[in-house]
């Protein structure tokens, strides 16, 4: 008092006095005030540590009592004496501040807090605390609640000398190792290769407590209908478009808007049971059961509801004690709708349906715009649903739909079946006049054993069953344009009213939203955007004498994923191509040799090998078809161990292992793998030979051994002891060819070039040598002369050579070119013509290949006695070709033989040109296409009895002109005004006035038959 009596002797300013008083009381007022201490200290600290392990925090709590204003409170640790900021908590009364986990080294602490009162009196006190090492993982991904496609990527850190493994767990409690390592470091990704669905991830110590594991729920889903659009490092709530409501580490949320990316802490350190958006903001529920509040967030500030909300658009639904609220969130208002209601329930548009309790007659009613529609009674209504003008009413018996815009209203009963619809949202839907419900129906007399029928009902009343299997369903969704997701058996699926044969969607089960005509679905940490469905449905996959055939429902066609279409074979050696053809809604996959493995083969067909006409896959996921093959090759395996026996275990897991098979020929083949968590790795090769065998692992020294394998029966296991260290810094000088070095070819064939190089320089030595040609894959020789084989004749080929030392280094390539042989066909047939009209002939010529004292041929000729007649009598030999017999098979079928000249005389013995053995002569009796053919079997043979065999059939074309168009028996101006009509006329075309064959009529046609007037 004696500074207000100064102050006022000062300024003699009243309004001065009591501007200062309220001053002086507002800041007393904002100083934290605890009660008097009993025991006369005037200031008492008790500090607490604990541990969030989720949100890598320690938190640092503080209750301070105090019989004087606390002033400030300062803290730090013993860990490099770190300051720790407090700030007064007025929810909990405390003092409160955090730390890292991840940022402390584990060990014994100690925390020093100092607190001074607004007299300057102060009390410092100190609490210990222990940071364990197995809590001090530094975990970047994965994020809890991740969605996976393919590959999980794992960055863990166990920040300590502790090991550190990833397990996997899934709803049965079923543990599978996915990744280990000794030295506390997993950083890669790892293949979760199973079924789709809900699983555990936890990270720890390998041998440490379950309490020790950090655990991550993942959801596995390569469902390609399901597109990605957004996460977040959380759990997602809710979606509305604009903004995503997420929950991080099961104690903060969040709410992140999509335009922009901000970022809106709600609330955090607390355990978050639900929630939902609001037009301003979001409301969530703290705790579980019946110790529960609800809290509505907006503008910034969280306050408690006294109430269980109901949201739905703009609108906010609540039961006080049987008297039903509706409150608008945008306008602010509250509206008192009615009393002793028993249940309600909430439409988008604030429109309201609920049940009236037995003082009011059970009565049921529809509030809509501030007015009460009173429908009937009835006391065995058990839920509802209200949309616009549409509800839905369930019953003990009956599922009713009333159109609440007609008068009078009229009981629409959809089932009254005892075994019918219950649970709204997931045995019936209403959205938009279009419904949805699961009927069940019984299939015995007991009641006991029922068949369930999904059905979509039009709001005109028209309704469509939309699902083809009897098992237990729920719907997940209803679009506004009626198409239903549901669940059923171990997919999600669509269908709809237009489209009633169901698509399958994904195997996990989300929460929709439909968005601007488009259905998303929240999956974990992601907002998917559900693809359309594909019009064909993939409906059954057979394998048999090695060919795979998937049939289709609908129209389909060959995708972009066709072309990836591949064999898995165990054997490192073993290549076999595959050839898919697609044809009838059917697509074949042929081998193009055996499989010559004992054991399991993979077929992988991409999802989008397939795809409908609108380009839309028919697969939603990648289709592996496995089959056991018995061959009885025997091949030739070695397994390869890699471990580090100064660990308690032993086995490295994802060490690197590289073979390299070196045939007696010099052809290298080379496979590498990852061992698995028990540090093993084993591979199987056809042929046996040379094998070079490395190790790598992070942090070891790079280990290399060779063995020779030349018994298939005995398999061979090789182990490396690792060692800890860094490898010398690798080799990066390229291997160099000498000035004037050229790859070169000889021996060239048909089918063959032989190619030869110099050898090459390096500074350690060359190991290999890498070819490469136009159409094949590069592949690896030691030797400097390959030939290659399988060319095609008559074709130029672009070959390069390069050389390999063992760091990897490649040399600049040595390149040339080849053109393979023409392969001559032994026997060949040609036509001096290639059309003719009816009653004229064309000429054609059988003639060999250059060839050696020809003793005899057989010359097989085929046509159609249709089309042409062949001319018998005047079949003309050769030049030097000595007489000859014709033998008539049959018409159309003709043989004609050389009878070969005396012992010891050569027949023909000219090898520098082609000889033409025969000329035979056609004509054409018909108007068309026709074929003459030199069939396959012909041969010829020289007199040292070698015979030469024509393999495949020759043929020859000939276009049979018929040139009076008009029928009169004569070639005339009539006939060339019919054909001069029908040039460059589309409508008039016809084949007979195609008199070149080339699909049009034109003036070339014109001038053909001027040509005959």
């Amino acid at each position: 008092m004696s500074v207000i009596y100064g102050l006022a002797q000062e300024t003699r300013n009243w309004k001065y006095i009591i501007s200062k008083i309220i001053l002086f009381v507002l800041m007393f007022s904002l100083l934290p005030i605890s009660p008097a201490l009993a025991d006369g200290k005037r200031i008492t600290i008790k500090p607490d540590a604990k541990f969030d392990w989720d949100l890598d925090q320690i938190i640092f709590s503080v209750e301070i009592n105090s019989s004087e204003p606390i002033v400030s409170v300062n803290a730090h640790t013993s860990h490099n004496k770190q300051t720790i900021t407090l700030a007064y908590n007025k929810g909990t009364a405390r003092w409160e501040g955090v730390s890292s986990i991840a940022k402390t080294i584990p060990g014994d602490y100690k925390l020093t807090v100092k607190a001074k009162d607004w007299t300057g009196a102060s009390e410092t006190h100190t609490k210990a605390y222990t940071v364990k090492p197995a809590k001090t993982m530094l975990i970047q991904s994965p994020v809890a609640h991740q969605l996976v496609t393919s590959n999980v990527y794992v960055d863990a850190d166990a920040r300590s000398s502790s090991d550190l493994a990833l397990n996997l767990r899934d709803y049965y409690g079923s543990t599978l190792t996915m990744a280990y390592s000794q030295q506390g470091r997993i950083q890669r990704d790892v293949p979760l290769n199973m079924d789709p669905g809900r699983y555990n991830l936890t990270i720890g110590p390998k041998d440490g407590p379950y309490t020790d594991q950090r655990i991550f729920p993942v959801y596995y889903e390569p469902s390609k209908r399901l597109n990605t659009i957004h996460s977040v490092p959380g759990q997602i709530l809710d979606y509305d478009g604009q903004r995503i409501l997420y929950l991080a580490n099961h104690k903060e949320l969040w709410i992140k808007y999509v335009k922009g990316g901000k970022l809106e802490r709600i609330v955090k350190h607390q355990k978050i049971h639900s929630a939902f958006l609001t037009p301003a903001g979001c409301i969530y529920r703290i705790g579980l059961y019946e110790e529960f509040m609800y809290y509505e967030w907006a503008n910034g500030e969280s306050a408690p509801l006294s109430y269980s909300p109901e949201v739905k658009g703009n609108y906010l639904m609540y039961n006080d004690e049987g008297t039903l609220y509706l409150r608008d969130l945008v306008k602010g208002s509250v509206t008192e709708v009615d009393s002793n209601v028993r249940q309600a329930f909430l439409g988008p548009q604030g429109e309201l349906i609920y049940h009236l309790d037995h003082n009011k007659g059970y009565q049921l009613v529809v509030y809509k715009d501030g007015i009460k529609t009173y429908l009937f009674k009835g006391y065995d209504i058990k839920s509802f649903i209200i949309e616009g003008n549409h509800a839905l009413i369930n019953s003990d018996t009956e599922l009713i739909h009333m159109d609440l815009s007609k008068q009078p209203w009229e009981k629409n009963v959809l089932m009254d079946d005892y075994h019918k619809a219950q649970e709204p949202h997931t045995d019936y839907e209403l959205k938009n006049g279009w419904i949805s419900y699961i009927q069940k129906l019984p299939i015995d007399a007991s009641y006991w054993n029922t068949t369930d029928k999904l059905y979509v009902q039009h709001a005109s009343g028209e309704r469509r069953e939309v699902s083809l299997n009897d098992h237990n369903k729920s719907i997940i969704g209803l679009s506004p344009w009626g198409e239903v997701m549901y669940e059923e058996g171990k997919y999600t699926y669509t269908s709809s009213f237009q489209s009633s044969s169901p698509a399958v969607q994904s195997t996990l089960k989300g929460t929709v939203r439909y968005i601007n005509s488009k259905p998303y679905m929240m999956i974990g940490n992601a907002i998917t955007e559900v693809l359309p469905a594909p019009a064909s449905q993939m409906k059954g996959i057979n394998f048999s004498d090695n060919v795979l055939k998937l049939d289709y429902t609908g129209t389909v066609k060959e995708g972009p994923g066709i072309q990836s279409i591949r064999l898995i074979s165990t054997l490192a050696d073993e290549t076999i191509a595959l050839n898919p053809t697609l044809a009838n809604n059917m697509l074949t996959i042929e081998f193009s040799k055996p499989p010559m493995f004992w054991g399991q083969y993979k077929i992988h067909i991409p999802h989008d090998a397939v795809v409908d006409p609108q380009d839309r896959p028919v697969m939603i996921y990648d289709v592996t078809h496995y089959f056991d093959n018995q061959s009885m090759q025997i091949s030739y395996k070695n397994k390869i161990s890699v471990r580090d026996l100064t660990y308690k275990h032993p086995a490295l897991d994802h060490a690197s292992v590289t073979v390299r098979r070196i045939t007696t020929s010099g052809e290298v083949t080379e496979a590498q793998a990852y061992t698995s968590v028990n540090g093993t790795a084993s591979f199987w090769f056809l042929n046996g030979g040379t094998f070079q065998i490395t190790a790598q692992a992070d942090g070891y020294l790079t280990q290399s051994k060779e063995i020779e394998m030349s018994d298939p029966k005995i398999a061979q296991e090789i182990i490396f002891d690792m060692i800890q260290g860094q490898d010398p810094l690798p080799d990066r000088e390229q291997p160099q060819w000498d000035s004037g070095a050229a790859l070169t070819s000889s021996d060239i064939k048909p089918n063959a070039v032989t190619l030869a190089w110099p050898e090459a320089k390096d500074n350690d030595k060359i190991s290999v040598y890498r070819l490469t040609y136009d159409g094949g894959e590069p592949f690896t020789v030691t030797g400097n002369v390959y030939t290659f084989h399988g060319l095609k004749p008559d074709t130029k080929y672009r070959f390069s050579v390069e050389a390999g030392d063992p760091g990897g280094n490649w040399s600049q390539p040595l390149e040339t070119e080849a053109v393979t042989e023409v392969l001559l066909q032994p026997l060949t047939l040609s036509s001096n013509k290639s059309a003719i009209m009816i009653g004229e002939k064309a000429t054609l010529s059988i003639d060999s290949m250059p060839v050696r004292d020809m003793q005899a041929y057989d010359l097989l000729i085929g046509w159609d006695p249709r089309t042409l007649l062949m001319d018998w009598e005047h079949i003309a030999p050769g030049p030097s070709t000595p007489p000859y017999r014709i033998q008539k098979r049959k018409l159309g079928d003709g043989l004609i033989r050389l009878i070969g000249a005396k012992s010891g005389t050569s027949t023909i013995t000219d090898v520098t040109q082609i000889h033409k053995l025969a000329m035979v002569g056609f004509m054409g009796k018909m108007s068309g296409s026709t074929q003459v053919i030199l069939k396959a079997g012909s041969k010829f043979a020289d007199r040292r009895g070698h015979i030469t065999t024509l393999k495949t059939d020759q043929i020859i074309t000939l276009h049979i002109i018929q040139l009076d168009l008009n029928g009169d028996g004569l070639v005339g101006l009539e006939d060339l005004a019919i054909l001069s009509a029908a040039v460059g006329v589309p409508e008039a075309y016809e084949v007979r006035m195609d008199l070149n064959m080339d699909g049009a009529v034109t003036d070339e046609d014109v001038d053909i038959l001027l040509s005959k007037l």
